[in-house]
């Protein structure tokens, strides 16, 4: 059983009569006390991003208005004002679930000829490694793993073709849920990533859209290109909302040596 942290400092700070009943209203409707609830209001304030809240508060309005529009339902103004109660709280629980800590990585591997007189058309020899996930991982303030759960759907895929020039144009797309979070109101880990590869292999281009959050990198050849830098802090949550455009030119190493070819004497062996 995990004991709470131990509690040993206070804070206090005064309110007028007016603003005292006001909180203990509010107390009193979430079911705490008076210090409870103020204890894990000024919390989540410190450690939550407010704009993350802000942000699946619109989310939330919009999925929970337009779905019965467009089906025809009308949205009275008794539900509508409901709906903006309901997501007031709301907001502020899924936005603390998406900022806990957590884990996972997707992945897809492909093999391709750069020359186009070799493989006109479709450069891609085979996906060796089709489209997959790791587990996720709900971690807690000490890094262990108090929930898990595996993406299936929306996992990386690529198709190929080529350019004017012959060169290989890969193109990468996923929508990837988190498996721990309520998948409606959730952005996916988003990618929609042309890849360039020249015949001569001597230079790889990327370029198109990833999510804000997490990390991505390229892996060509024995070469790593970082596309992009979890950042660091609270904006993790607030980065599935924010696509980045990508723009990257990288320089590959020339591939190496063909090895010499053997004599056809079996009794000499094969000089390097």
């Amino acid at each position: 059983m995990v004991k709470p942290p131990l509690r040993t400092k206070s804070i206090g700070f005064i309110v007028s009569v007016e603003e005292f009943a006001q909180l203990e209203t509010a107390a009193q409707a979430s079911g705490q006390t008076l210090g409870e609830w103020c204890r894990e209001t000024i919390l989540r304030g410190a450690v939550h991003d407010p704009a993350l809240a802000e942000i699946i508060g619109v989310r939330l309005l919009l999925v929970n208005v337009l779905g019965p529009l467009a089906a025809g339902e009308k949205v009275t103004p008794e539900r509508f004002s409901q709906l903006l109660d309901q997501i007031s709280e709301a907001k502020h629980q899924v936005a603390a679930q998406l900022q806990q800590r957590a884990g996972s990585r997707t992945s897809i591997t492909v093999r391709i000829e750069t020359d186009a007189s070799k493989r006109p058309g479709n450069p891609i020899i085979s996906i060796t490694q089709p489209g997959a996930a790791g587990v996720t991982k709900q971690l807690d303030a000490n890094g262990n793993a108090i929930k898990t759960g595996q993406a299936t759907t929306g996992l990386p895929t690529v198709t190929g073709t080529r350019d004017a020039n012959g060169n290989a144009v890969l193109n990468f797309t996923q929508d990837t849920k988190n498996p721990l979070e309520p998948a409606a109101l959730t952005p996916g880990i988003r990618a929609n990533l042309d890849v360039t590869v020249a015949q001569s292999a001597s230079w790889v281009e990327a370029g198109g859209m990833l999510s804000g959050t997490p990390s991505f990198e390229l892996n060509v050849g024995s070469t790593n290109i970082p596309l992009q830098t979890e950042p660091s802090g609270g904006s993790f949550g607030l980065g599935l909302f924010l696509p980045l455009g990508i723009e990257n030119f990288t320089p590959l190493p020339p591939p190496p040596p063909t090895p010499p070819s053997c004599g056809t004497d079996k009794e000499k062996p094969c000089q390097q």
